[in-house]
């Protein structure tokens, strides 16, 4: 259990020093006419409200607010913001589409998306449904759809649009489609947001490494105690889906490993009724551990250097029953340790898992990383009276693609 709290503590410690590392550089453009270049903090959502500004690293944080900017944008994430009146309210915007017709994303106070158009024909209009009655209260309510009219006047003079607008849908990717092809019908796209090239990553992890067992026994009927410490190569395989519907901030994992364990100490019993001349136990699992589990990436895009959190759930299948848990005479002849009892042993066990990891990337697509992580696993024995569950630490090294 102290081992438990002391690699909790360190994850947790990571991810404070890691996870304060949200800012991307960029530029900001003031209302008085003068620029400011350094690093702004990058959300997914953008913050209606204010955006934090500092100048490197190692500077005070300054909060600007959309009365002090015109607009700001990320050099390595294309991400704009533009400041606007909404109302008497000045707020953020976040620039979808940039060119000759504007598309502007508001998301409101009830995190609903609102959209808009901006175009020196039509200045700055909502794209909306109303509802309104039919003036009958009998005949109740219907939604005129007021988007499709401003779009009709803004892109009259595209023929690629002609007869088109009807289909516009109040979606994020209709709307995007519909001003892509006006503007490069009329002009041209001078500015794509990076939130339409948000994609699902599927990638494979394959890794190697170093295990650091100890048993931890329990019971009155254990067969040994202070079992000496093992080391063992580990190999696995792991495949991690990070969905865009949680911002590349959380992921999902699936993974198969083959571990074992070797670990000895000498004969014990807490009676004086002798069964045997034994002097030896030994605990030899050799198992196929299946780990489910949800990562927690410290980064909200990818960079050079990623780390990530996790933790997961172990399904750990027994591979080699017959020599798992042995008990070993003067002679050196090898039985099972409980065969006095007739223990049955279980197929499988279950235990739990949590982890820090850096990956470097290579390429867009090919990463080298380290993992470092805790887990803990049942043993196999099905008995009240005694249990050897492992305690686990380890260090491994690996390569991981994109598909």
């Amino acid at each position: 259990m102290k081992n438990t709290i002391v690699i909790v503590t360190i994850l947790l410690m990571s991810s404070m020093i890691f996870g304060q590392n949200e800012f991307e550089p960029g530029i900001i453009q003031l209302k008085n006419g003068q620029e400011k270049k350094g690093l702004i903090q990058f959300l997914n959502e953008t913050n209606t409200n204010k955006v934090f500004y500092k100048e490197s690293v190692d500077s005070e944080l300054t909060q600007f607010t959309p009365n002090q900017i015109n607009s700001y944008k990320l050099d390595n994430v294309n991400k704009k913001v533009i400041s606007e009146k909404l109302g008497l309210k000045a707020i953020f915007m976040e620039v979808i589409i940039e060119g000759k017709a504007n598309l502007l994303l508001y998301k409101d106070e009830n995190r609903d998306n609102r959209y808009f158009l901006k175009s020196e024909k039509s200045g700055l209009k909502e794209l909306d449904i109303i509802t309104r009655n039919e003036g009958d209260l009998q005949k109740g309510q219907f939604q005129l759809k007021r988007y499709v009219g401003i779009l009709n006047f803004e892109f009259n003079h595209c023929t690629e649009m002609n007869g088109k607008t009807n289909q516009i849908r109040l979606t994020l990717s209709s709307l995007s489609k519909a001003f892509t092809t006006y503007n490069n019908c009329v002009s041209e796209v001078s500015f794509i947001s990076e939130r339409l090239n948000r994609t699902d990553y599927h990638t494979i992890f394959i890794e190697a490494g170093i295990n650091f067992t100890s048993i931890r026994e329990k019971g009155d009927r254990v067969r040994g105690k202070d079992f000496e410490n093992s080391f063992s190569p580990t190999i696995g395989l792991t495949y991690v889906y990070t969905p865009t519907i949680f911002n590349s901030r959380t992921s999902l994992s699936a993974g198969i490993s083959y571990n074992s364990v070797n670990s000895e100490t000498a004969y014990f019993r807490n009676n004086d009724v002798l069964i045997g001349n034994y002097r030896t136990t030994k605990i030899n699992p050799k198992t196929i551990n299946i780990k489910l589990g949800i990562h927690y990436n410290l980064n909200k895009s990818k960079r050079k250097l990623n780390p990530s959190l996790g933790i997961f759930y172990i399904n750990s299948r027994l591979l080699n029953k017959d020599s798992a848990y042995l008990r070993i005479d003067n002679e050196g002849v090898e039985e099972y340790l409980y065969k006095d009892f007739e223990i049955p042993i279980s197929s499988a066990s279950s235990g739990f898992a949590i982890e820090f990891s850096t990956s470097y990337a290579l390429t867009s697509k090919n990463n080298i990383l380290i993992k470092l992580g805790y887990e803990r696993i049942g043993d196999f024995l099905d008995y009240f009276g005694a249990s050897y569950a492992t305690n686990t630490f380890y260090v491994k090294t690996g390569y991981s693609f994109d598909l």
